[in-house]
């Protein structure tokens, strides 16, 4: 028979031993190996970029994501390389529909983040990516 954690033992394990492991190096180093540097400059490209196609600077959320690419080509495990390359392709799709919207509608900024939010929203994502 399967035993589960308590609530008390799961918020137990979440505040005391996550950043005993974070702090001893064990975070993204451990789930990620050799291979977390590139993944942490990929995913590091998503934040700035999010934040520029929020403001309507698609050209430079795709510079952004784009200054990247070399680190996710560099990850070395063919499951982590796929599920990054999804999380740098959402965002590329997104940033991509919203710049064509914005060049063909004359910068109607409404427009771009509604096309943007349904290139979003209909990618395709794999469901076991961590």
């Amino acid at each position: 028979m399967k035993q589960r954690l308590s609530k008390t033992a799961l918020i137990a394990l979440l505040v005391v031993v996550m950043p005993v492991m974070a702090l001893a190096g064990g975070g993204c180093d451990a789930a990620f190996g050799s291979d977390a540097p590139a993944i942490i400059k990929v995913q590091s490209s998503w934040g700035p970029a999010e934040r520029a196609m929020a403001a309507g600077h698609y050209a430079r959320a795709l510079r952004e994501l784009h200054a990247t690419m070399p680190a996710l080509r560099s990850i070395r495990k063919p499951f982590m390389r796929r599920c990054v390359a999804g999380g740098a392709g959402i965002r590329i799709a997104a940033a991509m529909a919203g710049l064509d919207y914005i060049q063909a509608h004359s910068g109607d900024l409404v427009g771009a983040k509604k096309a943007a939010h349904h290139a979003w929203i209909a990618f395709p994502m794999a469901d076991n990516c961590p």
